[in-house]
Order: C-alpha cells, then sequence, then structure tokens
C-alpha cells in the first residue's frame, strides 16, 4: 500500500498548498479525484480548464455583451444558465468598462441614412 502512495505522490501534488501528502477520494467525469491530507481540500490531475470550456466562456461573454439573455446563451452554448452567470459574475468589472466604451462610440457615420 505504502509503496502505491509513493507512486501517486510521484505524479502530482496539491495545487493548493504543493504537498504530495494526499489519499484518492473518489471519481469524476475528469478523472481521479485526489483529498490533500495537508490543507484537507479535492483536487484532480492535470489541467483543469480545457481550451473548447475556454472558447465556450468568451462566447458565452461575446454574446452576453450583446445582449443575448442568459438562459439563451447557455442553450446555446450547451451549458447551464448558472455557469453563464458565473463568468459574468466574474468577469463583471470588466464587462462594464466593455460596455461603457461601445456606448460611447458614434455610429452615425458608419450607418447608412443617418
Amino acid at each position: 500500500m505504502e509503496h502505491r502512495q509513493d507512486q501517486l505522490a510521484t505524479l502530482t501534488k496539491c495545487p493548493h498548498c504543493d504537498n504530495r501528502d494526499f489519499v484518492k477520494n473518489g471519481v469524476m467525469k475528469t478523472g481521479q479525484r485526489f483529498l490533500c491530507k495537508v490543507c484537507h481540500r479535492n483536487f484532480t490531475r492535470g489541467e483543469r480548464a480545457d481550451p473548447a470550456n475556454k472558447a465556450k466562456r468568451r462566447q458565452g461573454i461575446i454574446l452576453y455583451l450583446q445582449g443575448i439573455g442568459v438562459t439563451s446563451i447557455g442553450r446555446q452554448l450547451g451549458v447551464s444558465h448558472v455557469a453563464v452567470i458565473k463568468w459574468i459574475t466574474k468577469y463583471g468589472k470588466a464587462f462594464d468598462e466593455i460596455k461603457r466604451k461601445d456606448t460611447s462610440l458614434d455610429f452615425k457615420g458608419d450607418i447608412p441614412g443617418f
């Protein structure tokens, strides 16, 4: 049993406290889940945010800035509306600045008929 723990320890470490003292603690879709014995937090091996999720998040933010509702964004991207709300909350301060910049633009010369 001790040999197995040594093998696991060489593969990864806790991303929260950089400690290598952990045990298995269930399985998730992404793989094995571990519990750190020092900080008592769960983690999985490897990169957590894959590029596909980053692309979805970026697309969701763009749609939100265009005025699309969070439920519609969630349906379009195949994620829950709660996830979209969390993205908006996380990046909300940057959104306010972007929205202010967008509304201050003068489109009269760009739109025919104005």
